[in-house]
């Protein structure tokens, strides 16, 4: 019986969903700038940034993408969905 469950073992590296989380934590500093220079507004910052962890799991970068690129491309995806969902509650209201 393998003691490891096959959800907890690292991917092949040939596999696409494989990336280096590492690579993307180094950016961790960064992605906080970034995202706090598109809201202007550090606790809607923060949940960019949580955001942009929770999509690199459920969704990661392909290995032969920048990780840095990556992550600016989802965590301003992710800032314009949140004006496009502000401005559609201001015309509700």
């Amino acid at each position: 019986m393998d003691p490891v469950p096959a959800s907890a073992r690292p991917l092949p590296a040939r596999h696409p969903a494989a990336f280096s989380i590492e690579a993307l934590l180094r950016h961790r500093s960064w992605l906080r700038s970034l995202a706090l220079s598109l809201v202007h507004d550090e606790h809607r910052a923060d949940d960019l940034v949580q955001q942009t962890w929770l999509r690199a799991l459920e969704r990661p970068p392909r290995r032969d993408e920048s990780p840095a690129g990556w992550l600016a491309t989802v965590v301003r995806n992710l800032a314009r969905d949140g004006w496009r969902r502000d401005a559609a509650r201001a015309r509700r209201e």
